[in-house]
């Protein structure tokens, strides 16, 4: 009988091996030799997945999300870092105001919206329906339909209510939001 360490060795030179091409060998073990490799196998495997999941786990939380942090973490790479040009800069805090609409005015311009709770509803401008399933969120600044499954924030309404592209739906939106 093979002692656990001389497993261990053949399992390391046999693990990259396909399955079928193993089972040409298994005539010349025991079973319990198979079945001991397939537990050092199935261990190996966890403790792989194991490990993997620990390094994506370190790489989610250590890697840089913006450029700053990546200028701290890797200080060589600073002229390969391409700064936002003040048009990006502009158009972000464009979004924001865009964001920061209250959905319920615009939404009450399209459609005749109901105060249920803390919630609006109305019938969805996006499919036909006898009954009131679009719900507008407040709080969320969001809404959904439970009827056809639409749903987003007010730069997503106002895109698929008007038919327009992502910048002038931010575009309209920052102007209503500066002129009111």
């Amino acid at each position: 009988m093979i002692v656990k360490n001389e497993l261990y060795k053949i399992w390391l030179t046999t693990s990259e091996i396909p399955n079928w091409l193993r089972l040409l060998w298994k005539a010349s073990y025991s079973d319990e030799e198979l079945n001991e490799l397939e537990r050092l196998d199935d261990d190996f495997r966890t403790e792989a997945f194991e490990e993997k999941k620990k390094h994506d786990l370190f790489l989610r939380e250590s890697l840089p999300r913006n450029p700053q942090e990546a200028k701290i973490i890797f200080p060589e790479y600073e002229g390969v870092i391409i700064k936002p040009s003040a048009y990006a800069t502009n158009f972000q805090q464009k979004i924001q105001q865009s964001e920061s609409v209250d959905i319920v005015e615009i939404v009450n311009s399209y459609l005749e919206l109901k105060k249920s709770g803390s919630r609006y509803i109305a019938r969805c401008p996006f499919h036909s329906d006898k009954n009131p399933s679009f719900v507008v969120f407040p709080k969320g600044n969001n809404y959904h339909c439970f009827g056809c499954g639409e749903h987003g924030n007010i730069i997503n309404f106002l895109m698929k209510i008007e038919n327009i592209s992502f910048k002038h739906a931010v575009r309209s939106l920052s102007h209503y939001k500066l002129n009111n």
